[in-house]
């Protein structure tokens, strides 16, 4: 199994996340995150460990031959127990697809702090632009008390009051803070909601402990031609009055977390960029 998830063949085969991202700054993001550093790391090892060329980008996402998987099962059986699993997580990690209900459970199940791995950059707030979530996120981080007083304020304003607490800048005390919402479990910072992995609760998953059932009318989210006018499934959803700003729990604006950060939702032929939770 693990020699046709890296090396593939005819009949298998394992694509890695593609990471895909809505601007040059966004994507420089990420790959400059310190947790994006670190996974890199683990993979270095584990080209070598396989004996794999050690500037490729990526373990899985290989075109088997028959030949190269059968040599990838040899080299396995080489290894400790402990090494495989070590390329298990890697091929797990690479091909974990971003936004999914299974980042949320695999989060949750492992309680992975994200204040640890993760700080809001310049990128995160140019895709803040709503001045209610700003004012919310000023409430979160600075208190009630300094939200109120810069409400009447330019969401540029607020976000400059935001960073200067997280940088201990301008006066302000230096704070290690995390949006609700990039948390494990997450959470609203308003109550409009439009979150997907905050109406679903993972913690209240009836098979798995930690994974989320599916919701039971995924049927009325299906795509279906409108005469053109709404092309997006999340924004037909949205239109048919399910949920603020959702379909079925699943945001079409809004910031989702994951790896991706751009999310496009095509209504009249006009396109409009929205803020993505996949960053």
């Amino acid at each position: 199994m693990v020699a046709h998830v890296i090396a593939g063949s005819h009949l298998f085969r394992v694509q890695p996340e593609p990471q895909r991202s809505g601007s040059d700054p966004i994507a420089e993001s990420i790959e400059n995150a310190p947790a994006e550093a670190s996974f890199d790391a683990k993979r270095r090892a584990v080209l070598a460990v396989l004996d794999l060329d050690p500037e490729a980008a990526t373990v899985t996402g290989r075109v088997g031959d028959g030949y190269a998987t059968a040599d990838l099962f040899a080299r396995l059986l080489m290894l400790t127990d402990a090494q495989i699993l070590d390329v298990i997580a890697v091929a797990m990690g690479e091909s974990l697809e971003a936004g999914s209900m299974v980042v949320e459970a695999v989060g949750l199940h492992l309680g992975v702090d994200m204040a640890a791995l993760w700080q809001p950059d310049a990128a995160f707030f140019e895709l803040i632009r709503d001045k209610t979530i700003v004012n919310a996120l000023l409430a979160d981080i600075g208190g009630e008390a300094v939200a109120s007083a810069n409400a009447g304020e330019k969401v540029e304003a607020q976000r400059q009051l935001i960073g200067d607490f997280i940088d201990g800048s301008n006066g302000r005390p230096k704070t290690v803070w995390l949006p609700r919402w990039m948390a494990f479990p997450p959470a609203n910072c308003t109550n409009r909601g439009g979150f997907r992995t905050v109406s679903h609760d993972l913690r209240d998953g009836t098979r798995v402990p930690g994974f989320p059932a599916p919701p039971s009318d995924r049927r009325a989210c299906r795509a279906r031609s409108d005469g053109g006018r709404w092309r997006s499934r999340r924004a037909r959803c949205a239109r048919t009055g399910d949920g603020h700003g959702t379909c079925h729990g699943r945001p079409y604006s809004g910031i989702e977390r994951g790896r991706r950060a751009g999310a496009r939702c095509v209504r009249r032929g006009r396109s409009s960029d929205h803020i993505g939770r996949d960053a």
